[in-house]
């Protein structure tokens, strides 16, 4: 998406003898993954009844969807292990599709791609401004697109965007390129529980920011989280434009605010998607985990449980 080049871009793909052992590695810990279903210490809970289910049970509920949102907490190393075992059971069932991530922004989709094209090694995605905790939670999955050969999307609004609006309001999102071409910030329900999670904890993956915000400052905070989602359901709907029906499924990676009870990015690709099949996955710690899969309106159709 981004004419500027980051880096320079080797024309064929790298297959240095540490890409071979990092493969090689890689296939071990999926195989591992593909045995044990994900961490052991993970339960799969169904809404409404938190009964526990299979993962078998589970990929069989998700992987005629066109969309799978797997709504995450991002510090959650076997959460993020579960998410990996379901991304690769659902585009191995499906013979393949897309992966789209909230942990990169649209204007680096140049340098992801050429890094799951093979075109740039491991250090070359420094330009892509990954979080802080890639190598431990996101890498991974990069490395099975690679071995797959799925198409990643960059989905997120780049954060100086995201920060603009924050600070200065939604008539910043018409000064950037890389805005979505629409923006809709009437949604009630969310914005109720954006207000109570920034209130009063909760939180984009379990952390409020506390009390005392005035409504102008709610006013452009809604509004930033807003040009995420409509900027990862954007880049979600453009990509499968692009590719067709080979797109399908999404797998969507975000933290789980995002996709809870169906909204954020999730009521923006239906929106746009309105014929598509999407299901949600949500994720708890133990011991509140149960509470959420039985709650009366359930975040998500299954609620992953980690410690």
């Amino acid at each position: 998406m981004n004419d500027a080049r980051h880096l320079p871009l080797s024309p064929t793909r790298s297959r240095t003898p540490a890409r071979w052992l990092w493969l090689a590695a890689l296939a071990l810990c999926t195989a591992a993954c593909a045995s044990h279903r994900g961490p052991e210490a993970v339960r799969y809970l169904e809404a409404g009844s938190a009964r526990e289910l299979s993962f078998d049970e589970v990929v069989e509920r998700l992987v005629d969807a066109d969309m799978v949102a797997l709504g995450e907490l991002h510090d959650s190393g076997p959460g993020h292990a579960a998410q990996l075992a379901l991304t690769r059971a659902i585009v191995d069932r499906r013979g393949g599709g897309t992966i789209a991530l909230e942990q990169f922004e649209r204007d680096v989709q140049d340098v992801v791609d050429a890094y799951v094209d093979g075109r740039i090694e491991r250090d070359g995605l420094a330009a892509a401004r990954p979080w802080k905790n890639h190598d431990e939670h996101y890498h991974a999955v990069l490395e099975l697109a690679r071995e797959l050969d799925l198409r990643v999307v960059a989905a997120n609004a780049p954060r100086e965007l995201a920060s603009r609006v924050g600070r200065e309001g939604a008539p910043e999102i018409d000064r950037s390129y890389f805005a979505p071409r629409h923006v809709q910030l009437d949604e009630p329900e969310y914005r109720a529980r954006f207000e109570e999670v920034m209130g009063g904890g909760g939180g984009h993956g379990g952390h409020g920011s506390g009390g005392g915000l005035s409504p102008a400052a709610i006013e452009r905070f809604f509004a930033a989280q807003v040009v995420r989602d409509e900027s990862m359901a954007e880049a979600i709907s453009d990509a499968v434009a692009r590719r067709g029906e080979g797109a399908k499924p999404v797998v969507l990676w975000c933290g789980r605010f995002h996709s809870d009870y169906g909204l954020g990015t999730v009521s923006r690709v239906a929106s746009r998607r309105p014929d598509w099949h999407i299901k949600v996955v949500s994720m708890e710690r133990r011991g509140v985990a149960r509470e959420l899969a039985r709650a009366a309106t359930p975040a998500g159709s299954i609620v992953i449980e980690v410690p």
